[in-house]
């Protein structure tokens, strides 16, 4: 799964699945990616008109049709066939982790010990 972000991530948690094209919708400022075929406004989730000449589009304010909230929201994907999921994505039942590690310590009387010295002999 591909994802573009802003040149701070992750500091800034701006993401989007669509490829950016460094215009603006003229109406809200809102950055434009392609979407199918077109365009979108990643803000609004207004279609956006795309110059049919070809010319270059970065740093440009785009003309685009009115506010689609309905064309931002993400296709939610299926869980595959034959795994038990949650409300939440988590997974359940057979195959899930049952959270039993040890968290990260380590055994006594391993190598490497916490303390920095010689293991214990």
């Amino acid at each position: 799964n591909v994802f573009w972000g802003c040149s701070a991530y992750p500091k800034c948690d701006f993401t989007t699945n669509q490829e950016p094209l460094g215009a603006l919708h003229d109406t809200d400022d809102g950055p434009v990616a392609r979407k199918d075929e077109g365009a979108i406004c990643l803000k609004c989730g207004a279609a956006i008109e795309l110059p049919i000449d070809g010319s270059a589009i970065v740093g440009r304010s785009l003309p685009g049709g009115p506010p689609d909230a309905a064309a931002l929201a993400g296709k939610r994907p299926q869980p595959r066939a034959g795994r038990a999921t949650t409300r939440g994505g988590q997974r359940t039942g057979r195959g899930a982790r049952s959270g039993s590690g040890t968290s990260g310590r380590r055994a006594p009387g391993r190598r490497g010990t916490a303390g920095g010295g010689s293991p214990a002999a």
